[in-house]
């Protein structure tokens, strides 16, 4: 873990597995955002206002950016700034106290389709336009930021685009002007967002927005296109609003203001989660069938990841097992198999001596955030809990959970404590065997009957 001195900000926030990520110094309260981007040249230009707290005193701070910043003010002085790496180094011109608030402006161009972060890039250039999909880095290839999940903000999103194409972000659209060949969209996100839950995709799209029946406004975008894979998708992600009102009866009320989708063109097989407005790979649906419990993990996302975020990124059980686990819910609602029959094919199908059980779900390691294992035995340790301590307790475990926790950062052992609270009864063993233990738990361990 990268340390500090009292007047230079911790190049890393503190993440275990990855150090270098955000920065210890100052926390940032709002991104306003501005990027214009050229779908020829692929050449995105942008100025970012960041708006900060600093937590102890600062001559220098850095932000997560894997493109060159021409430009950087602090309180509308010029400050010296060096780009290093997938930094910007900022020395401020006049130190900032602990506690003081300082806004830093940054100027900057680039191509972020050649960026690449650990082997690959979330920046996608689609047919059309581009798309960001990915994690845990996304936010670094077009704007500078504090890139953790631990460092939260409101956001405000202005992205201009050729006229005839669209630009999608988070939360609620809030203008959108026409300007010699250009338009500029302008999104706001009120609610505290991870800088990797930000969107940006651009495109032909087909935008559809409005009021769900319950009155909760929506925006689903889908590439135009003659593929059988969009209408399939269409059918899917027209269920948002059944999807997130069922999931406010199992895991209590929507954390957020707006919901919605996002299809671009391309062949894209991810599905990832930014906040309220998850982007879904047409590729999801290349085999002709619905994917409807791909909306419903991405949902789930917006309680358990995004609403709910983790204080360091060992803590992913707590985002996709729970997602996977919603979809075991949703087939157990909905005529399909139950969760405890999905539970037992897992347990069946892997024997005691399958690698599959020494993957600690509680600790997979850097750059394993991501293993089936973490998705699939993770869920099992929630329909284990759920074994154990019945399902109106089980319910109450997580509706109380996503709403003591709303907008905050967690760690798995906040989660533990919960449970055991709620529960009345010391989890810790049982969580230990099912997120910390690389063996095949025993038979006790599924069906409840342990000794407490």
């Amino acid at each position: 873990m990268t340390t500090h001195n009292s007047t230079v900000g911790a190049r890393g926030i503190g993440d275990s597995y990855y150090p270098e990520y955000g920065n210890g110094g100052y926390q940032v309260v709002t991104y306003d955002i501005q990027v214009g981007y050229d779908p020829e040249s692929r050449v995105l230009d942008g100025t970012t206002m960041i708006t900060a707290t600093a937590l102890h005193e600062l001559t220098e701070f850095s932000l997560d950016f894997a493109l060159d910043a021409s430009a950087v003010q602090v309180d509308g002085r010029p400050a010296e700034f060096r780009n290093d790496g997938n930094k910007v180094v900022v020395t401020l011109p006049v130190p900032v106290p602990a506690g003081a608030e300082f806004m830093a402006t940054v100027a900057y161009a680039g191509v972020p389709a050649e960026v690449e972060l650990a082997g690959r890039n979330p920046w996608i250039t689609t047919p059309t336009g581009a798309v960001v999909v990915g994690m845990p880095e996304v936010s670094t290839t077009w704007f500078p930021s504090n890139d953790h999940p631990r460092n939260k903000a409101v956001y405000r999103i202005a992205i201009t685009v050729p006229e005839g194409l669209s630009a999608i972000s988070n939360g609620h659209l809030v203008a959108k002007t026409s300007h010699g060949g250009y338009v500029t969209w302008k999104w706001y996100e009120p609610s505290p967002m991870a800088t990797y839950l930000t969107l940006i995709a651009i495109g032909r799209f087909e935008v559809d927005s409005g009021l769900t029946p319950s009155g909760r406004p929506y925006t689903i975008a889908i590439a135009e296109g003659t593929d059988p894979e969009y209408a399939l998708a269409r059918k899917d992600v027209v269920r948002t609003a059944e999807v997130v009102e069922w999931m406010e009866e199992r895991f209590g009320p929507y954390p957020f203001d707006s919901i919605g989708a996002v299809v671009p063109d391309g062949d894209i097989i991810y599905a990832p989660e930014p906040q309220t407005r998850p982007v879904y790979g047409k590729l999801m649906w290349s085999s002709g069938a619905s994917n409807i419990l791909t909306v419903v993990h991405e949902n789930a996302h917006q309680w358990f990841g995004n609403s709910v975020s983790l204080n360091q990124w060992r803590d992913i059980w707590l985002s996709e097992s729970f997602a996977r686990y919603a979809e075991w819910l949703w087939d157990e609602d909905h005529g399909g198999k139950s969760a405890q029959a999905v539970f037992d094919e897992l347990y069946a199908g892997h024997p005691a001596d399958d690698p599959w059980w020494t993957f600690l779900v509680g600790e997979p390691g850097a750059g394993h955030i991501f293993e089936d294992p973490l998705y699939g035995r993770g869920a099992m340790a929630l329909q284990a809990l759920r074994n154990r301590v019945g399902d109106p307790v089980f319910r109450q475990i997580l509706i109380e959970w996503t709403t003591a926790h709303r907008f905050g950062t967690v760690a798995i052992e906040d989660f533990v404590d919960h449970a055991s609270a709620v529960a009345g009864d010391n989890l810790s063993e049982f969580f230990g065997t099912w997120l910390f233990t690389g063996s095949k738990p025993e038979p006790g361990a599924v069906n409840g009957t342990e000794p407490r």
